[in-house]
């Protein structure tokens, strides 16, 4: 069960996504948030309904780009450090 700023944070994003903030696909009725960047890469536009094989594969690459944003902030970090 979602706490009150959990609620609070949702709604600010589908406040977001209405506003045209946030980018989005629609799956199955569902609005699901991607960076834009990530959109365009595809030749998909905000607010485009798309397949389950589509939202699968955005969720991947989006997935593989915060693991690497990570790895590079970790290194970046070390690096500092030392």
């Amino acid at each position: 069960m979602l706490n009150d700023d959990q609620i609070r944070d949702l709604a600010k994003i589908e406040r977001m996504m209405d506003s045209g903030k946030l980018s989005f696909v629609v799956y199955d009725g569902e609005r699901w948030s991607f960076e834009q960047e990530l959109l365009e890469e595809f030749q998909i536009k905000s607010g485009q309904t798309v397949t389950h094989q589509i939202l699968h594969h955005l969720q991947v690459e989006n997935l593989a780009k915060m693991s690497t944003k990570k790895a590079i902030e970790k290194m970046t970090t070390k690096s500092i450090d030392k």
